[in-house]
């Protein structure tokens, strides 16, 4: 029972030092997080200050209290990082083994597309909690406190609303769970229906109130101001997969002529995802790939910026390729327990030189590359 224990709590002291580590690094800030800071400096005016409201609100808060600084504003965004793994952590560890949901959140925490999001004073990590609905999700089909699982969801979806593009997710998923919504509903008491009635009625107001607001609107449904091309749009589609796999100078997160994934993580990728197509069946499986498919298409209409809304499915299909490989080599050697030592040594080898590659790319080669120099020019 210890052995587990000790795990989490090893993975959560790695994961605060690897987010919160020299936090000012590359020693320098890009005019994208100079433009957040003075938006948030500027006091926002309503209805725009409800975009990205979850991370808004705590960096103005935190912004008062403390002072309006990049350093503090990084600190915010490290944070709702460091919930996004643990998050990620608690979905793979309902559906796999706890060394699984340990391996896989390494990988996650030290791919260098995520630190570098992550550590940024950006509002896009928050494309991540898109998380959040998938693990009430699963809880919601376990649980016998099916009141308070739904109330959560209601909750988590009236200010996930606010995230861009987030709105089509929430519109999926309750379509898509409708009949299960609805049998819960049927068997809840008046007052229950009517508190979340008025919830729903309180998180759709401001988008009622603003209905004329074109650019509020589209902001909250991640749709573009202009409206581009078809040719534009699979171009953005081609330079997000080429970025991912081989090449990201075509990214906002950009690491050189290299690809935001290292071979190891495309390999357990491309291993997940081919089990998860033989599974699609599955409603977790189909889960994943709407919510990755959703991701290309806002990446599609908005360019690079909207593709960190792809990492968390992209990561979990990584988890079920690693899940996958283990399960296969403990079918090979079934009752060998030095095999099976073997094996899982082997995998945990080949993880920790993946992870240390990540963090060695991030923390020494990226704050060198010519495109960081270029794009981070103001100096703390």
């Amino acid at each position: 029972m210890w052995r587990p224990v000790l795990s989490v709590v090893l993975l959560l002291s790695i994961s605060t030092i690897v987010l919160f580590f020299n936090i000012n690094l590359p020693g320098s800030y890009s005019g994208n997080e100079a433009e957040y800071l003075n938006l948030l400096k500027s006091q926002i005016s309503l209805p725009y200050w409800m975009i990205f409201l979850p991370i808004n609100l705590v960096q103005i808060v935190v912004l008062k209290i403390t002072t309006f600084s990049i350093e503090n504003a990084r600190y915010v965004s490290a944070t709702f990082g460091l919930s996004a793994l643990v998050l990620y952590y608690s979905i793979i560890r309902q559906w796999y083994t706890t060394r699984v949901a340990i391996l896989s959140a390494m990988m996650f925490l030290t791919s260098t597309w995520f630190l570098v999001v992550a550590r940024s004073a950006s509002p896009i990590i928050a494309f991540v909690l898109f998380e959040v609905l998938i693990l009430i999700t699963i809880w919601l089909q376990k649980t016998k406190k099916t009141k308070l699982a739904v109330t959560l969801l209601a909750i988590s979806c009236s200010i996930l609303i606010y995230i861009p593009g987030m709105i089509w997710m929430i519109l999926g998923g309750l379509i898509w769970k409708r009949k299960f919504i609805t049998n819960q509903l049927q068997k809840s008491s008046i007052v229950f229906k009517t508190l979340l009635l008025v919830l729903v009625i309180a998180s759709l107001t401001p988008i009622a109130i603003n209905y004329r607001n074109s650019d509020f609107l589209l902001g909250i449904m991640g749709l573009p101001k202009v409206i581009i091309s078809f040719q534009d749009f699979l171009s953005n589609i081609y330079y997000y997969v080429t970025s991912i796999f081989w090449n990201s100078s075509y990214s906002t997160t950009n690491v050189g002529n290299q690809g935001l994934l290292d071979i190891f993580v495309v390999v357990l990728f491309i291993s997940g995802f081919l089990y998860a197509i033989k599974k699609r069946l599955y409603s977790k499986y189909k889960f994943i790939f709407a919510s990755i498919l959703l991701g290309v298409m806002l990446v599609g209409l908005n360019g690079q910026s909207f593709a960190i809304y792809t990492f968390p499915g992209i990561m979990i299909l990584v988890a079920i390729g690693l899940a996958w490989i283990i399960q296969q080599w403990f079918t090979v050697f079934p009752k060998n327990p030095v095999a099976k030592f073997v094996g899982i040594c082997l995998i945990f080898i080949v993880v920790l030189f993946s992870s240390a590659y990540n963090t060695y790319r991030y923390f020494i080669a990226w704050p060198h590359m010519d495109s960081t120099k270029s794009s981070y020019t103001e100096k703390l």
